[in-house]
């Protein structure tokens, strides 16, 4: 190392890698500052915290991280494609000019913060794992010596934020304002079969999009609407509907055992709704596959598709149920919402046994997942031991009265 003054009366300092033997230079305006940077790079030497000068921006770091990931091969692509919308649509908007050198806590606690008003607090700590991991890489290769964006706080969630958290009464909805926003939506339209799947059938909105007309039988005396498949992302050469860039939408199973073929009895008005919306229904038109496999039967009976015959995205559903409470003055609840309110209005019936009907109904693979999100709906609840103590303790009450 080496400190040089230059004839415009600035202080140079050349720092040599030991082991690359590259070479990098700061200016400084007073010589005090350039022995104490010079001093701080001798120490990281002897350490081996050595940084080596890097002009690549957090865009650049993030661009060869995700390509490294997908050529690494082995991970879902549902997963890379999640770590792809991070980058394009929330990382790189907020610090993509940003020198990875010089990112700072605040800098990413002020991304986060605009996160949190594009999405949930719960996505935006998402995507700051995501960064979290990107900037690792970066200290792997030694460019930053501490990950800023590990050590920016995450933003707390708030139980309604929160998916797995206790539901409140105030997170869902009553038979008033389900009664509403039935009203503000029309016969046989989109957004109202979505009211219907959601706040009467318990369906996650995947399974809404994956529902298709085998899974009703409109016919039937008493018609119940079977959980078949799940639209999810996939990789562009095994879709059957385009998607997000390179990626497309598919047919799968349900995320568990026992959401598979559960079946949920129709309301009758429901099933008026889905005879008119047949009528005017444009039957699926799947994307040629590039993989030679044929298509799942039902994706082209899906119920829910546009004028061109592609399955409706999860933000044009929530669009239409947010206009649909617009209309119907009242607070506004995610598509997921719905789900909950068919499970807490239940569950609030206080019906012995209710809670096992229900936690198969959204198909849970746990009774205790049901009990722990909406424990507010069930503490009024009996068991059937505590059934029979009350009976036998009642029977006891009637004899001593008689005996009296």
């Amino acid at each position: 190392m080496a400190i040089k003054e230059l004839p415009n009366g600035k202080y140079q300092v050349t720092v040599r890698d030991r082991l690359s033997r590259k070479e990098q230079q700061r200016t400084f305006q007073r010589k005090g500052d350039a022995e104490a940077w010079d001093r701080e790079q001798k120490h990281a030497m002897d350490h081996g915290r050595y940084m080596r000068d890097s002009k690549e921006t957090v865009a650049e770091r993030c661009d060869a991280w995700i390509e490294r990931k997908k050529a690494m091969g082995g991970y879902r692509h549902r997963t890379l494609q999640n770590w792809q919308i991070h980058i394009d649509h929330y990382i790189k908007p907020q610090l993509a000019d940003i020198r990875t050198q010089r990112l700072t806590i605040k800098n990413c606690k002020e991304a986060s913060l605009k996160w949190v008003s594009q999405c949930s607090a719960n996505q935006a700590n998402v995507v700051l794992g995501t960064l979290t991991a990107i900037l690792k890489d970066a200290q792997e290769e030694e460019i930053i010596e501490v990950n800023v964006a590990e050590k920016t706080p995450r933003i707390k969630i708030a139980t309604e934020n929160n998916h797995d958290g206790e539901i409140q009464p105030e997170d869902v909805y009553n038979e008033e304002d389900l009664a509403a926003l039935l009203d503000a939506t029309e016969p046989g339209s989109v957004d109202r079969i979505v009211v219907w799947l959601g706040g009467f059938c318990g369906m996650r909105i995947g399974e809404m999009l994956g529902f298709s007309w085998p899974a009703i039988d409109l016919k039937a005396k008493r018609p119940k609407v079977r959980v078949l498949k799940n639209l999810v992302a996939e990789h562009k050469e095994k879709s059957e509907f385009p998607g997000y860039k390179d990626s497309g939408r598919a047919l799968r199973d349900p995320k568990s055992k026992k959401s598979r073929g559960r079946a949920i009895d129709a309301p009758r008005e429901m099933v008026h709704d889905l005879r008119l919306w047949k009528l005017k229904w444009t039957p699926a038109q799947p994307v040629a596959r590039t993989d030679g496999k044929p298509f799942d039967a039902l994706a082209y009976q899906i119920v829910l598709t546009t004028v061109e015959g592609q399955p409706y995205q999860t933000k044009a559903i929530q669009s239409m149920l947010d206009a649909a409470i617009t209309r119907a003055k009242i607070p506004r609840r995610t598509v997921h919402r719905l789900r909950h309110t068919f499970a807490s209005q239940l569950l609030a019936t206080g019906e012995p046994g209710m809670l096992p009907r229900v936690s198969r109904l959204l198909g849970h693979g746990d009774v205790g997942i049901t009990a722990r999100v909406y424990t507010h709906f069930i503490d009024d609840e009996t068991t059937p031991a505590q059934d029979l103590a009350s009976r036998v303790l009642a029977r006891a009450k009637k004899k001593d009265a008689v005996d009296e």
